[in-house]
Order: C-alpha cells, then sequence, then structure tokens
C-alpha cells in the first residue's frame, strides 16, 4: 500500500514551527539554567537550529524570554479555568482556585518569573517589556476570578497584588532553602483565605 507524502509546510507554517520549537527548547534551557545564565546559543542548539533561526523569531534574549512565559501563562491559565469551568458549583471551584493557586509556587514559571521581575529592577528596558506581560497576569487571574464567582470587587486590582506579591516572596524563600513545600503550601493557603473576601464579592469560605 503505498504511503501518501506529507504535505510540505508553507513558508508561515514553517515560521510558526521554528518559532513553537525556539520557544519549547526556551522553556527547557531557562528552567535548567536560569534566567541571567541561559544563552541563545544554547537554546538554539537544544532546539536544533542556528543562531540566525533564533534570530529571526526574537530580537534578544530578552524578547524570547518573555514571548515563553507569555506563551506558558497562557497555557497555565487555560488549563486552570478549564478545571475550574468543569465544576459544577462555586464551592467546587474555589476550591480549585485555592488549589492551583498554592501549587503554583512549585512550577518553574513562578521561579522564572520571580528572578524576571529582579532582572528587570537593574534593566530598564527589559522592565519595560515586562509590563505587558503583568497585565496579562493580572487579566488571567481576573478571569479566573469571575469564573469562579461571577462578579469582582472594586478593591481587585490591589488585592490580587497582595495575593501575587506573597507567592513570589514564598517562591524564593522556598528556592533560597528558608522555607519547605509544607510552609510554602499552608503560608498561601492562609494569604488566599484572608484576601479572597476582597477579590470576590460571594463565595463559601474555606479553612485548610
Amino acid at each position: 500500500m503505498p504511503v501518501a507524502k506529507r504535505a510540505r509546510l508553507t513558508r508561515v507554517e514553517q515560521r510558526e514551527e521554528t518559532r513553537r520549537r525556539v520557544l519549547e527548547a526556551a522553556g527547557r534551557v531557562f528552567a535548567r539554567r536560569g534566567y541571567e545564565a541561559a544563552s541563545l546559543e544554547e537554546i538554539a542548539e537544544d532546539a536544533g537550529f542556528s543562531r540566525g533561526a533564533v534570530y529571526s523569531n526574537f530580537r534578544d534574549k530578552d524578547d524570547l524570554f518573555v514571548a515563553f512565559l507569555q506563551e506558558r501563562m497562557r497555557e497555565e491559565g487555560e488549563e486552570m479555568r478549564a478545571a475550574i469551568l468543569a465544576e459544577p458549583d462555586i464551592a467546587g471551584r474555589m476550591a480549585v482556585a485555592r488549589a492551583r493557586y498554592i501549587v503554583s509556587h512549585c512550577k518553574d514559571t513562578a521561579l522564572l518569573y520571580a528572578e524576571l521581575q529582579l532582572a528587570a529592577a537593574r534593566h530598564p528596558a527589559l522592565r519595560r517589556k515586562l509590563r505587558p506581560l503583568f497585565e496579562q497576569h493580572v487579566e488571567l487571574f481576573a478571569r479566573v476570578a469571575f469564573d469562579v464567582s461571577g462578579e469582582l470587587t472594586p478593591e481587585f486590582r490591589s488585592h490580587f497584588l497582595v495575593m501575587f506579591a506573597a507567592l513570589e516572596g514564598m517562591t524564593l524563600q522556598k528556592a533560597s532553602g528558608h522555607a519547605d513545600d509544607a510552609i510554602a503550601e499552608r503560608a498561601l493557603g492562609l494569604v488566599f483565605d484572608a484576601l479572597t473576601p476582597y477579590l470576590m464579592p460571594k463565595f463559601p469560605v474555606i479553612h485548610a
């Protein structure tokens, strides 16, 4: 039986495939080496491309790092929203949101984002690139909160910042060896329970 030939990719499809493979390689290298130590040469080698293939899609390491985090946050956000919306009632949705928030400190994304924040504090150009990424994070969390309760409080943004800062702080405390998983999970559970009344007006209080 003759084997059907695979259709050749168009130029646009080739570019999209290259970008996808570079982003996947960037995730592996950034997770392994961190933002500062990672190089475009190592990412290109991991992806199986020349350095030129990376530069044809991304201006520099900052652009690649931000694009990687944007894509990872989008994927994690879609997964989280799907899990929340699969629950039939507000109690189930709240339980899922709480659990996902608590385990966020275990993800590579959390530590990489914290590292990016520290780097941005020293580099104004990176700080400007980081702003849209942060706004994406706020928008994502707002959608998650709305999925849970169908309503947001006027103080949502300011209290989200506190919740986000707690997550970043605990991520760094754990990475530096000052907290273990049990301490991090307990602390973030307390933060979630304390702040959700200021994020979502109607919800059942859940205690650890």
